[in-house]
């Protein structure tokens, strides 16, 4: 755990570039543009790592939602150690749906060629609701040709962008498509599609279903909910059982 940015390059120079290290947030926000002494600081966190041009293997982000607004110092932080990693985690067990901008803005800091822009994350968010469903219907005992029905004829709401150049407005042309007309060439869906309507239906086939539908997805391949009712073997939630304790401050502790 790092104090203070002096400790951790001449961590980095002992190790020879190969270390391990615990920072908190506000230890690698950016400075703001009217902050000149601390933007040109050399003991600044973020401007060692930076003009250092360190590549780390693996950056986990815990409570990862305090950086999911992207106008804060914060964020622009850690995306600037983002650019610098290999691979990245990001964890929290708070929401982060209070609406769609928190979680398209946590997933450009984690892909930001793959979710470059807002209308392809809610296009995404389109595409993924009807296969959710499906997710949901196969952990129940619901027919496999009905599920495969409703799957096939949803229709997804897509939004595409196009610039007028004559006064450089942006137009939104919204279109609606059926899940069976947009992946009809996708071979992932058929195989789903066969699978469904082959009048063979088990556990084994039922989470062969479930993967094959997750791996269609760029949102479920890149992050995953975990709800607390399926993190127990026995299927019993957690429970808290609150209770006070009553502690008498001594004169001294009062004044404080």
């Amino acid at each position: 755990i790092y104090e203070n940015a002096k400790d951790f390059l001449c961590d980095i120079r002992m190790r020879n570039g190969s270390f391990r290290g615990i920072i908190n947030y506000e230890r690698v926000q950016v400075p703001r543009k009217e902050d000149k002494k601390k933007q040109e600081d050399p003991n600044c966190f973020l401007n060692i790592i930076v003009n250092s041009a360190i590549t780390f293997s693996l950056v986990l982000c815990d409570e990862a939602h305090k950086v999911r607004n992207a106008s804060t110092a914060t964020h622009r932080g850690v995306e600037q150690i983002a650019a610098q990693a290999r691979s990245m985690v990001m964890l929290t067990a708070t929401p982060i749906m209070i609406s769609d901008e928190n979680l398209y803005n946590l997933l450009h800091i984690l892909a930001p060629v793959q979710f470059d822009n807002d209308i392809e994350f809610h296009n995404s968010l389109s595409l993924n609701q009807p296969f959710l469903q499906a997710l949901r219907e196969l952990r129940t005992s619901r027919p496999l040709k009905d599920i495969c029905a409703d799957l096939s004829n949803a229709e997804i709401a897509l939004q595409y962008r196009f610039y007028n150049e004559d006064n450089g407005s942006e137009i939104y042309r919204p279109q609606i498509v059926k899940v069976s007309d947009y992946y009809s060439d996708n071979p992932l869906y058929q195989r789903c599609v066969e699978t469904m309507t082959s009048n063979k239906d088990n556990l084994t086939i039922r989470a062969k279903l479930q993967f094959d539908i997750t791996s269609m997805s760029e949102l479920n391949n890149i992050f995953s909910r975990t709800r607390r009712r399926e993190i127990t073997t026995d299927w019993t939630q957690a429970e808290r059982h609150p209770f006070s304790i009553s502690v008498v401050l001594n004169p001294n502790e009062r004044e404080v």
